[in-house]
């Protein structure tokens, strides 16, 4: 027979986490909010009640920076700690989970293999310079990527743009140097396909690439709302030479690309919605349209 005191001692071993004080609903969108904006916080989270794991855990993965630094708030890994998650993680959870990946001087082999753990990512950040995707991939390789940022040492060799996994990328950034350009020559007729990628909106590159390039680029990527120039601040931008009055094209000083990257994916703000303010006003007469240096915010 249950006492009351009986029922006093069994709620007092209850985990009071287990027992919801507002609308499951409303509870779900704090915790996921929570993470969401404060990934490290995922690690307390889920300690809160089982539930809450269910919510909070797929999202601590949401981001992953795997061999490089990472700014405050931002979780990181090793390969090897990689590894041994993709050991206990089911590829389906991986696949839902992981959206944001930044690799960094990760061997090509290694590489490979995280980007097929991972075939959920949509947003992609790699400093590698092995081919990553081929023509011949299977389809279950294909990534459903929105957003790149590499060097075309890792695209195909032939077509480079055309690979399936970029059909809907809409911001890509390449680190490739081009300092004579030859639309005739295969250098040239890779940069050319650009103009092929339909969804294309936003297309970054260095200060290594020609004026004549730049260009071209705009002629023939119809699509492209905003061509930036992206130039290092250290010690001072160099100088460079509007091509062209085109209100779409844009040189930007970024002191740390990797950090800018990660900071858009915390909180939404990054060198490309900068661009995006700062053409909206050229069109808009608020800054004179030959102004097209946009210094670092800082």
């Amino acid at each position: 027979m249950m006492t009351s005191s009986t029922t006093t001692n069994n709620a007092m071993l209850e985990d009071p986490g287990e027992t919801p004080l507002l609308p499951p609903e409303l509870e779900r969108h704090i915790f996921e909010l929570t993470a969401i904006s404060r990934p490290l916080s995922s690690l307390n989270l889920i300690l809160v009640a089982s539930r809450v794991k269910l919510w909070v855990e797929p999202l601590l993965y949401r981001t992953m920076a795997i061999n490089t630094r990472t700014i405050p708030g931002m979780p990181s890994c090793t390969v090897a700690e990689f590894k041994r998650i993709a050991r206990t993680k089911s590829r389906s959870f991986l696949a839902s989970a992981v959206r944001n990946l930044l690799v960094c001087r990760v061997k090509t082999v290694e590489t490979k293999a995280i980007l097929s753990a991972c075939p959920g990512v949509v947003n992609l950040y790699v400093v590698s310079y092995g081919a990553l995707f081929e023509h011949t991939d299977p389809p279950d390789r294909d990534l459903p990527l929105r957003r790149l940022y590499c060097d075309m040492m890792i695209l195909p060799a032939a077509e480079p743009f055309t690979h399936s996994s970029f059909r809907h990328i809409t911001h890509l950034e390449l680190f490739s140097h081009v300092d004579d350009f030859d639309p005739h020559d295969a250098a040239g007729s890779a940069w050319t396909q650009l103009g092929a990628m339909q969804n294309l909106t936003h297309l970054a590159v260095n200060d290594g690439l020609s004026v004549a390039l730049c260009a071209h680029l705009l002629n023939i990527c119809m699509s492209v709302r905003a061509l930036l120039v992206l130039v290092d601040p250290e010690p001072s931008p160099p100088v460079v030479r509007q091509v062209t009055d085109d209100v779409r094209f844009v040189v930007l000083s970024v002191p740390d690309f990797v950090a800018d990257w990660q900071r858009g994916v915390l909180t939404g703000r990054d060198y490309w919605t900068r661009v995006d303010d700062f053409i909206a006003k050229r069109r808009a007469g608020e800054i004179d349209s030959d102004i097209f240096l946009l210094p670092d915010e800082n």
